[in-house]
């Protein structure tokens, strides 16, 4: 990257920084909510000037409700529908070098609008000459270089923040995002990932996975079968398919109940761009089609189990096994006691009162995906593993699509049996 660009990066960046800090810092108090809407429109554009990383950190805070006003939460969204693909003329040459051939060696077919774009790849149709349609996701030829500088120039100004503003440290957070893009820029493992989950459900017809085309694929290219269906969130397409939305939602439920707590193993961005439902050719019902898989995690075992113990404690209604378990999975407070885990747990246990059997509502995902975080920012908590929080911003993805798809069925009869089973250690 030309010295020029890295400057100009590092001059926008800066620039907005210190307008943020500013204004939070002379502005009287009781101007803060109209300063939160303000500012969030200003990451907005400085991710979309720009792109790679900072969309990806901004696509993060929209689903951090537990660190930032709710303003940030909700004008930052918007990146999930607003990433620009790069021009043909850009991505052709690219690809070529990626494969180390011409397009029409490889392709019959090469579809030059994108299908799709996020924030690191756009994704474009093509045909194989064996025939075979395929799904051609390629990475940004600049992407690597600009999360590079993007990383070192994000560093030095949230340590010169936390210097300033010793109370605010955000390095450990970048540090996480870094992590997970590092991987996502990776192709070649997230291939892997797709064939991992793929493998749950080689006997299952109510899942789909795309098969990888490891002849044509690299850490820059990634070559899959082309797979079709309705956007899990198009209710009146659903409809018009004879599909009942319904069953989707619960399906996608079952799904994720299965991956979290039976397998330990997760399709961890489930944004409705990565969910497609079609018909099960056999017996009609929904058939989840599950894209991108740049974010899979590995439960450890320990884990996967303690949070299963979480669940039944909270499905049961028992609350002091719930508090028990939150410790055991990692959660600590200043005082490491117990009692200062009560909000959490209570965050979760208020929606059902003294009857348990009340928690039998899909927007308790939603719920429990935002409020159980919001939670401890009133609270001495002084540790959140990991883990969780990315259960947690999965648990919140699939509330708002459960949400949109009204389903309504007994959440306890459908999470009882995993959280039994995944805290047998089953």
């Amino acid at each position: 990257m030309p010295r020029t660009t890295r400057f100009a990066r590092f001059a926008d960046l800066a620039w907005t920084f210190a307008s943020l800090y500013a204004s939070y810092r002379f502005a009287p108090r009781k101007e803060r909510p109209g300063l939160h809407r303000a500012n969030a429109e200003r990451l907005l554009e400085l991710a979309l000037r720009l792109q790679g990383l900072m969309i990806k950190i901004g696509q993060w805070i929209a689903t951090r409700a537990d660190l930032l006003p709710d303003e940030y939460v909700e004008v930052l969204s918007e990146l999930h529908d607003r990433v620009p693909p790069r021009p043909f003329a850009v991505i052709r040459p690219h690809v070529e070098r990626c494969l180390g051939r011409r397009l029409d060696e490889v392709f019959r077919r090469f579809e030059p609008e994108p299908i799709a774009a996020a924030s690191l790849a756009q994704v474009h149709e093509a045909e194989l000459h064996d025939g075979r349609r395929v799904a051609v996701k390629v990475q940004y030829p600049e992407i690597e270089a600009f999360v590079a500088a993007d990383v070192r120039n994000l560093r030095l100004l949230l340590r010169i923040v936390r210097r300033i503003q010793g109370r605010l440290d955000f390095v450990g957070i970048l540090n996480e995002v870094h992590r997970y893009v590092s991987e996502e820029l990776d192709f070649e493992h997230e291939g892997r990932n797709a064939e991992a989950i793929g493998a749950l459900y080689t006997d299952r017809d109510d899942v789909a996975v795309p098969r990888i085309v490891w002849e044509w694929s690299s850490r820059r290219v990634l070559v899959m079968e082309f797979v079709d269906g309705i956007k899990v969130t198009d209710v009146s397409a659903l409809r018009a398919a004879g599909i009942d939305p319904g069953a989707v939602a619960e399906r996608l439920l079952h799904v994720y109940a299965e991956q979290i707590l039976r397998h330990g193993l997760f399709h961890a961005d489930p944004h409705p761009g990565n969910v497609l439902v079609r018909r099960a050719a056999e017996n009609g019902r929904p058939r989840l089609v599950f894209l991108d898989f740049g974010v899979v995690k590995r439960l450890p075992e320990t884990f996967r189990r303690g949070l299963a113990e979480v669940l039944l404690a909270v499905l049961r209604g028992q609350p002091a096994e719930a508090l028990a378990g939150l410790g055991r999975i990692g959660f600590r407070t200043r005082n490491n006691s117990y009692e200062d885990l009560v909000p959490l747990t209570g965050a979760v246990l208020r929606f059902a009162g003294e009857k348990p059997e009340r928690i039998a509502d899909a927007e308790l995902l939603e719920r429990f995906g935002t409020e159980i975080l919001r939670a401890y920012r009133q609270n001495p908590v002084v540790r959140i593993p990991e883990d969780i929080l990315l259960v947690m911003r999965v648990l919140g993805i699939l509330g708002g699509i459960e949400k949109q798809l009204g389903g309504h069925f007994d959440l306890i009869h459908a999470l009882l049996p995993y959280a039994k089973e995944g805290a047998a250690g089953t």
